[in-house]
């Protein structure tokens, strides 16, 4: 389930659309969720292996385009936070001991 392709595409947008200001964000983006709640994308078709290698390709690669879209861009890193949001649904750990 990656996601870099399309998160990368959105951010670069995103920047033409106004939310780049000089060589940072707009100053009104303070906080960026890339995801909520992709514990449950394992119900999803197209989420194969399911479980928890899922969900956490599906967040790293949504991380590593943001931050690639921001590189290309010339977007000074680490003001606007990345967040993403879980569940509180309980979920088997990706090396499957938890």
């Amino acid at each position: 389930f990656d996601c870099f392709s399309a998160w990368k595409k959105a951010t670069l947008r995103g920047f033409d659309q106004g939310y780049k200001q000089g060589d940072a964000w707009h100053p009104a983006i303070i906080m960026l969720v890339l995801f909520n709640e992709p514990d449950h994308f394992e119900n999803l078709e197209m989420c194969y292996p399911k479980g928890a290698w899922c969900r956490l390709k599906a967040v790293i690669s949504a991380l590593d385009g943001v931050l690639t879209a921001e590189r290309e861009a010339g977007v000074d890193p680490g003001r606007v936070k990345l967040s993403v949001t879980w569940s509180f649904a309980i979920r088997e750990s990706l090396d499957g001991l938890i």
